[in-house]
């Protein structure tokens, strides 16, 4: 059985699977990026903001931030399962496909979205840090 086919849609779902992790750990570095300015301003005193004002403002970047990169975890986690099934049919040479449209475009369900926060250390961890440093800033200032 010729898996030129297999090979290619494989390759495709690699690509997607780096790109969609170079957009996490931009969204992270922008998140940091961000977080950092608002800390300096309020050290400084360029930005007039008590402690409370920045543990709101903070928290409140902290969950945009994090929305967006659940949101960009839904079609790498899809890729890489997508990619698993390229490889298993490969070895197996039962490959049916290609699929790629299919498994990536299904909608988003709220449980698709929300699971990694829990499931995933790389996820929660970094939040978790970002958040005890806002805490920090905000009794600081």
């Amino acid at each position: 059985m010729d898996n030129s086919t297999a090979i290619e849609e494989w390759k495709l779902l690699q690509s997607i699977i780096a790109r969609q992790e170079g957009l996490v750990f931009t969204i992270r570095g922008c998140h940091i990026a961000f977080i950092t300015a608002l800390s300096v301003g309020a050290f400084t005193g360029r930005i007039a903001v008590n402690g409370l004002s920045l543990a709101m403002i903070g928290i409140g970047v902290l969950l945009a931030f994090l929305w967006m990169e659940l949101a960009q975890r839904v079609p790498l986690k899809r890729s890489i399962e997508r990619s698993k099934a390229v490889e298993e049919s490969m070895r197996n040479g039962n490959y049916q496909g290609p699929w790629l449209a299919d498994s990536l475009t299904k909608p988003v369900t709220s449980i698709e979205l929300w699971r990694p926060l829990f499931l995933n250390e790389m996820i929660y961890i970094p939040a978790l840090a970002i958040f005890f440093v806002i805490l920090v800033m905000a009794a600081i200032v």
